[in-house]
């Protein structure tokens, strides 16, 4: 396979409310040969909510990180659909309107950057279909996951709007991520609501109708065969994931069991990828029965995490002795201190083979030690 290289933006919650996804990443475009650089100087994409107030400066900020992408001659690939969808339409704005390049330009002239409009931007779903190819993909495979049902979860900002996204140029982008599901063996379990909202951008401010959303997609996915729900956004993975026991429990009255997994994490798992290094263990919804069912006998968890865990209980568990110890020897010195200060020796039988001068001055030494530290 070519090594095509490509510059990173895995955006921001790859990298801090779903570190799995970045991590499941790496490994995934390891496997498939691609080399990246990460735009390490780029901003956060504004998620369309920033846009909603000012979309200039969120135009500002993404044409910079293409910008930046465009400097080192690379083509960006994205890992998250709500990144890929605000870039490309603000791409898309800016290549239709040479007048308003120049006015962002204005802004990114302060930093040295200009935009020339030749930057590509493509979410790792389609680099799969367009610029790898599902035959070779599936010479990465190592385990096919024939029998098993996926629920495919797009989202908004990878169907919509469909200008800004190239599906006429792409059509095949409308059901790529069906494509790729099917490339692993898997069946597709298809569901009305794969390409509705998953509540996420509503969620701080309607709740209500937010966890509705959850519940009406995962629990239709569910009731339909899935074993579990695939989704290229990591946004829809945070509500779908996160939200979902409390939303199946408000809305339908069952339980919150659906696996909710990354793009990425589903190829590792083809790929013969150990679960425990795709991160499955950092899920709300447990995927310990899921992997399970695809990977029998292999590790759910990090074995080192496991390994640091129980060093951590076991030093808690010595540090409890040792404060139960530290309090009784405490107790005998402090009884010991009183009688000899006050003369009162009815205690000896309680310690009858230790000095009561001894104990005292030890006593005395160790009080004068702890006051010294401050204790």
């Amino acid at each position: 396979m070519t090594v095509k290289k490509y510059a990173f933006y895995p955006g921001c919650v790859a990298r801090g409310g779903a570190p799995e996804l970045y991590q499941s990443s790496l490994l995934v475009l390891d496997k498939l040969g691609i080399e990246t650089i990460e735009l390490d100087k780029a901003a956060c994409t504004g998620a369309g909510v920033l846009q909603e107030k000012n979309q200039k400066l969120g135009d500002v900020l993404n044409i910079r990180t293409l910008a930046l992408a465009e400097e080192m001659n690379l083509p960006i690939i994205t890992i998250c659909s709500t990144c890929q969808g605000v870039i490309s339409q603000a791409n898309h704005r800016v290549l239709k309107s040479p007048e308003y390049l120049e006015e962002i330009n204005a802004e990114l002239k302060e930093e040295g950057l200009e935009y020339k409009g030749s930057t590509d931007v493509k979410h790792l779903l389609w680099i799969l279909i367009e610029d790898i190819g599902l035959d070779e993909l599936k010479k990465t495979f190592k385990k096919e996951l024939k029998g098993f049902n996926f629920a495919p979860f797009y989202g908004c900002y990878i169907v919509r709007p469909s200008d800004a996204l190239g599906f006429s140029e792409n059509p095949e982008r409308q059901h790529s991520l069906d494509m790729v599901i099917n490339s692993t063996g898997a069946s597709v379990t298809d569901f009305s609501g794969k390409t509705k909202c998953c509540g996420f951008p509503i969620l701080l401010i309607n709740q209500k109708n937010s966890l509705k959303m959850v519940s009406n997609h995962t629990g239709e996915a569910k009731d339909k065969g899935a074993d579990a729900m695939v989704t290229p956004c990591p946004l829809c993975h945070l509500n779908l994931d996160g939200y979902q026991g409390k939303a199946r429990k408000a809305n339908r009255g069952d339980k919150g069991d659906l696996p909710i997994i990354h793009l990425p994490q589903l190829l590792g798992l083809a790929m013969g990828i150990e679960p425990y290094r795709l991160g499955f263990a950092r899920h709300i919804v447990s995927t310990k029965d899921f992997i399970s069912s695809i990977s029998p006998g292999e590790r759910h968890s990090d074995p080192q995490n496991f390994n640091i865990a129980m060093l951590l209980g076991m030093m808690g568990f010595g540090s409890l002795i040792f404060a139960l110890i530290t309090a009784i020897g405490a107790f005998f010195v402090l009884r010991a201190i009183y009688i000899y200060e006050w003369g009162d020796n009815s205690f000896t039988h309680y310690i009858d083979t230790c000095s009561f001068e001894g104990i005292y001055f030890i006593g005395k030494y160790i009080c004068s030690i702890l006051g010294f530290l401050g204790f």
